[in-house]
């Protein structure tokens, strides 16, 4: 755009700049509009005066001195801080209250009925949130001089609020010749001013929503040392494009996850090569997966100073794969080390930007070896199957070649040669018992050359056996299900098939009478989601409980769902944080709660360790990956109890001994249990209700909290009673001295 910067009159010479985009809003003539915001400041900003005065009023919450409060409004001084606001659609600066103000600035995210859009702008002195209403955006005439007038009889257009406590106590322990840009910089994380806090070997992280100026949660850690999070680097913090997860590492080779919506840790991701420092991570694809730079030490056989060497991971959220973590070497010198990178990264329409040494801008994810590294190629030789007809394979009549094909069942070995499969013994000779005619549509391929590895195409499922070697016994059965997919809805085709050793690639159609046909597409073992695909299962195959006849049928049956469960165990006692993080996306506990899957869900609601530790491996939630409101677990359980008695509902009941077992150290766990509440009265279940109200997480329970969170005429009142209220406010404290400003600038 062009725009005319005659009034841009501030000398680059010793000064920082931050910049920030707003998202596109609609104004009422239609113009699609785009804010951007440019802030100028210099190491005054940035610099934390420590307070002189005997006052036993805490500086994060006194009113600002006169030194504090005038923020840089003398018209006179053009090397004063700045920040402009341009409309980039109507080409024009728009005036604001923060005209006369510089600091690390961003817009917060608008939604399209919005008719203002916000912005932050923070500095050592506290917090500015101002608001443009889109329907003033050219109405009003930039004039310098009336920046203030035209903003200060509305409250809502300027707040400024004050640091929380221990943000500030993190402000006061910089370094002298440090400012506190990089600081404020790695706290803001979109919508929200992340702080840190460690009392009591508990690390506490506390998301403040600068939308809302609401306290959204805390995050929790316990940690057996101050040793282990003190004097090891900085913080960093992320979230989640749809504001699902929040991820933290606290300068080391560890990155934990946690669940916004309640603060409950997910999973910890731990690198555990030696030398090894995480310098910066973000959410890609879609929230999938996990970009991470880690700094190694390259040691030579001389005595030379180790050398940093970058590295590039991808962590992949919710793969089952064993190629989950991927990693190479930043041989093109991408990204910076630890501080630097900063300067060189950037957001811009959730892209991940790089600025190079020339000042090249480029896109960090569309770089040949990210690419790569994101998606991974399969390069191994596949051979094709035809399933569509005999003879295609040279096979007739009037060939000599001694094989009976059937059209029902389909045989092939690894190269894709056809078999007969009445001379050729299937690992499993009924892979759907529960279709009640036996000359059922199948395709059956052998995956390796000992034919101990065997695929299953059939009518709704797609299956993987593997013989197991050795003697077979009741723990150690001959037959492993390795993998299995259902199709709940009409019957399957083909579309295509190729396999190499122990994988394969599958394209099948699933048609539809009322709708365009589901292409479906299965490449095992590297992209399917093994644990997903067998709770699925599961479900499926309660509802054909009742299909098989015969006791040969019912326990052939019976094994395919005890070997299905068997899937699931695997991953629970080996992948725990991974089944964490696929029941938040994909509703796992809901899957095995519809499938009436009693036994794995008390396996699951009370797994312990080996040394008797016990492992939360669920977790309660009220929203979908997609943001929306869901049916919580423990609802979903309550509906499909059977009856009003105990061994009816035994489900429900496993269901909340978990959540408020667990509540004893944090009471989030409780959150979707309140909303239930009505829904036991309604089916009859009351007798829970008493026996909930008795728990433990009923009485006395801890809460971390900060004294400046608490009035302090409430603390002197509670002296000397055993019970007292007190009023807590957890949120951003707003500071009345914008108006002292505006007396004393008009005073001169």
């Amino acid at each position: 755009m062009n725009f005319d910067d005659r009034n841009i009159k501030i000398p680059f010479l010793k000064k920082n700049w931050s910049l920030t985009v707003s998202n596109e809003f609609i104004l009422t003539d239609g113009t699609v509009e785009v804010l951007i915001a440019v802030s100028c400041f210099d190491h005054d900003d940035m610099k934390v005066k420590k307070n002189k005065s005997k006052s036993p009023q805490p500086p994060y919450n006194e009113d600002s001195s006169d030194e504090e409060a005038d923020v840089n409004v003398n018209d006179n001084d053009q090397d004063k801080s700045s920040t402009f606001i341009i409309a980039t659609a109507r080409q024009l600066k728009i005036a604001s209250p923060i005209n006369n103000k510089g600091g690390i600035i961003k817009f917060l995210d608008t939604k399209n009925d919005d008719d203002t859009t916000e912005l932050v702008l923070i500095n050592a002195r506290g917090i500015t949130k101002a608001s443009i209403i889109h329907g003033t955006i050219g109405s009003v005439n930039y004039n310098r001089k009336s920046d203030y007038s035209n903003f200060f009889y509305s409250n809502k257009l300027i707040e400024i609020f004050n640091f929380p406590k221990s943000f500030y106590e993190e402000l006061k322990r910089l370094p002298k010749n440090e400012t506190c840009a990089y600081f404020i910089h790695r706290c803001l994380i979109k919508d929200w001013l992340v702080v840190e806090n460690y009392k009591d070997k508990v690390l506490s992280i506390i998301a403040y929503n600068l939308k809302t100026k609401k306290l959204d949660n805390f995050f929790r850690k316990r940690e057996k040392s101050v040793t282990s999070i003190v004097n090891i680097g900085s913080s960093s913090f992320m979230i989640s494009k749809n504001e699902i997860l929040f991820a933290y590492c606290y300068g080391t080779n560890n990155i934990t996850i946690y669940l916004m919506e309640n603060g409950l840790e997910v999973t910890t991701k731990k690198f555990t090569e030696k030398d090894v420092k995480i310098i910066f991570f973000d959410f890609v694809e879609n929230d999938s997966k996990l970009l991470i730079i880690i700094e190694e030490e390259s040691h030579h056989s001389d005595d030379s100073e180790p050398e940093p060497l970058l590295v590039i991971v991808i962590w992949d959220l919710f793969s089952s794969s064993d190629n989950c973590v991927r990693r190479i070497y930043d041989t093109s010198s991408l990204f910076s080390t630890e501080n630097a990178y900063l300067q060189r990264l950037a957001f811009v329409s959730g892209k991940l930007i790089i600025i190079t040494e020339d000042g090249t801008i480029i896109s960090a994810l569309e770089q040949l070896n990210i690419d790569k590294l994101l998606n991974p190629e399969n390069n191994n030789t596949r051979n094709v199957i035809n399933t569509t007809s005999p003879e295609k394979f040279g096979i007739t009549s009037t060939s000599t070649t001694t094989i009976t094909l059937t059209d029902y069942h389909l045989s092939y070995d690894l190269l894709g040669n056809p078999l007969d499969h009445e001379t050729v013994q299937a690992i499993v000779e009924d892979p759907e018992p529960w279709l009640q005619n036996k000359y059922y549509n199948r395709t059956t391929v052998y995956l390796d050359e000992r034919k101990s590895t065997q695929l299953i195409i059939g009518e709704s499922t797609v299956q993987v056996w593997r013989k197991r070697k050795g003697i077979a016994t009741d723990s150690s059965p001959k037959r492993i299900l390795e993998y299995i997919w259902t199709n709940p809805f009409q019957e399957m085709q083909i579309q295509s098939l190729q396999v190499a050793y122990k994988e394969f690639s599958l394209v099948v159609y699933i048609p539809s009478e009322t709708s365009p046909g589901l292409q479906v597409i299965i490449e095992w073992p590297d992209k399917v989601n093994v644990p997903v695909d067998a709770c699925k299962a599961l479900r499926f195959l309660d509802q054909k409980s009742n299909e098989p006849t015969g006791s040969n049928y019912q326990h052939t049956f019976e094994n395919i769902i005890q070997q299905t469960e068997n899937i699931i165990k695997k991953y629970i006692v080996s992948k725990s944080g991974l089944w964490r993080m696929l029941d938040i996306r994909y509703d796992l506990m809901a899957h095995l709660i519809r499938g009436n899957r009693v036994s794995i869900v008390k396996n699951i609601l009370s797994f312990k360790y080996k040394n008797g530790m016990k492992k939360s491996l669920h977790i309660p939630r009220l929203y979908s990956w997609d943001g929306r409101v869901k049916e919580t677990d423990l609802e979903i359980a309550i509906k499909y109890s059977k009856g009003e008695y105990r061994k009816d509902s035994v489900i429900v009941k496993y269901l909340l001994d978990y959540y408020s077992d667990n509540a004893t150290n944090n009471s989030n766990w409780m959150f979707t249990v309140s909303k239930a509440i009505p829904l036991l009265y309604e089916y009859k279940l009351a007798y829970f209700v008493k026996e909930l109200f008795q728990k433990p997480c009923f009485g006395s329970n801890e809460i971390y909290l900060n004294s400046s969170d608490i009035n302090i005429e409430d603390i002197i009142d509670s002296d000397h009673k055993n019970i007292h209220a007190l009023n807590i406010d957890i949120g951003l404290i707003k500071r009345n001295d914008f108006k002292k400003m505006i007396f004393r600038k008009e005073q001169r």
